[in-house]
């Protein structure tokens, strides 16, 4: 997967360069079929082929050779959800399978057509599951749709020595009143329970920061004592992408993490695609540092204004020139690109024809054409 400074190294190298772009549906209902996608593949390039110009027509065919050379790996089916390549007559600049069904298509270009891939990137966010107990907090990863074990956070011991708390004392031990030596030495075990727990909740939640990073989601879940306690322990910008899944017991199953892992996650993103919606509409209504609409986005980005752009599938299928042109645009000013999909697609289409920006600051309203 291409970290997005290696997208952006990419949209830049490429800008100016000749690129074939192809995706791949790779999804497999029926055994029998485990090629297919090599017959729509070959029709996808022929008719891209047929409108290549006269002087591109041996780059386009090297690129052609370069990309069989790397799709010859796959004797039958691709073995993942999707394929993304992009190639250009020297190289291949980026072949990779992804976790995300993708429409087969190719687009031959200046530059990439990199709006598939961003779309990709969205659903290969890695998901971190989290468990708690008192005693233990067992981390798991879910990428590319494989779960894997990461580690356990064990309690320990808040002197740091590794050595056990000294025995409570009792009154047996000291001649004394056994009721007010018991309270004490009661009050004295529960005092290092709750420094050990403290302790595991701080060892846990730098755990949880650094395998969590700064875009991967989180799926909490575990004992009734202690998911509380870490939920409100972690950092705010990764508390807002964290989900508590009451499948996430303490005692849950390796199938039982894998289906919270996979609702948590969608659950996250459709809930942050909606939040960035909801506030372009909201920024738009009040006409402060938003745009709708292409020709509106298109302006702020030659100002350098955006920060995160909003895309739909819809207006990428309608326009999908000028949407990879706002698209690389974004990513070239350190933008930040997110593909919306589902009810705040439905609600960016309507308000926005499916693009719009949240902004840096506010764009000269002399320069932004009349959005209506």
């Amino acid at each position: 997967m291409l970290s997005t400074d290696a997208l952006v190294a990419l949209v830049r190298e490429s800008h100016d360069v000749v690129t074939l772009s192809v995706s791949i549906d790779g999804r497999v209902s029926d055994p029998a079929m485990r090629t297919r996608w090599r017959t729509e593949l070959q029709n996808a390039l022929d008719a891209v082929r047929g409108s290549v110009p006269p002087l591109e027509r041996e780059p386009f065919l090297l690129c052609e050779t370069r990309l069989e050379q790397v799709l010859s790996q796959f004797d039958g089916a691709i073995g993942a959800p999707g394929f993304i390549a992009f190639v250009t007559p020297d190289q291949v600049r980026f072949a990779e399978r992804v976790g995300t069904p993708m429409p087969t298509a190719a687009f031959w270009s200046r530059g990439a057509r990199v709006a598939p891939y961003v779309r990709a990137l969205e659903h290969e966010r890695p998901v971190l599951a989290v468990i708690g107990g008192s005693r233990e907090v067992r981390l798991y990863e879910s990428h590319l749709g494989t779960l894997e074990r990461l580690e356990a956070v064990l309690a320990r011991d808040v002197r740091g020595d590794g050595e056990a708390p000294d025995r409570a004392r009792t009154a047996n031990d000291v001649g004394g009143h056994r009721n007010v030596r018991g309270a004490t030495a009661a009050d004295d075990m529960r005092r290092v329970q709750e420094a050990s727990v403290q302790r595991l909740v701080s060892d846990t939640v730098e755990r949880i920061v650094e395998h969590a990073g700064n875009t991967g989601w989180v799926v909490l879940g575990g004992a009734k004592d202690i998911v509380p306690r870490l939920l409100s322990a972690l950092p705010r910008g990764i508390a807002e992408r964290t989900l508590v899944h009451p499948g996430m017991r303490s005692k849950a199953t390796l199938a039982d993490i894998r289906t919270a892992v996979d609702e948590g996650g969608a659950r996250l993103r459709q809930a942050r695609e909606q939040r960035l919606v909801s506030e372009l509409v909201e920024r738009a209504h009040k006409n402060t540092r938003a745009t709708v609409g292409l020709v509106s986005t298109k302006v702020a980005i030659e100002l350098g204004a955006v920060e995160e752009l909003l895309v739909t599938a819809s207006a990428w299928a309608e326009h999908p020139r000028e949407v990879e042109q706002v698209i690389s645009g974004t990513l070239l000013q350190g933008g930040m690109v997110e593909h919306v999909e589902g009810a705040a697609a439905k609600q960016l289409d309507a308000a926005a024809g499916g693009v719009g920006a949240l902004l840096r600051f506010a764009a000269p309203p002399q320069l932004m054409p009349d959005r209506g």
